[in-house]
């Protein structure tokens, strides 16, 4: 059996649900940033459609 004082356990879940609020609030802007796209990474942006595809491993 597990014993966790749930005054701690009501705060984490209280802490996750926050930041997944707040990331997905941020999302617009986060999203924009750089980061996750490798130099191999194919990508074409029209105005109408947008194309992505990771390089193979």
């Amino acid at each position: 059996m597990f014993l966790v004082y749930h005054g701690a356990m009501q705060r984490l879940l209280i802490s996750f649900g926050l930041l997944l609020t707040a990331i997905g609030l941020l999302w617009p802007w986060l999203s924009k940033l750089p980061f996750g796209h490798l130099p191999g990474d194919l990508r074409a942006d029209r105005p109408d459609s947008r194309f992505s595809r990771a390089s193979p491993p």
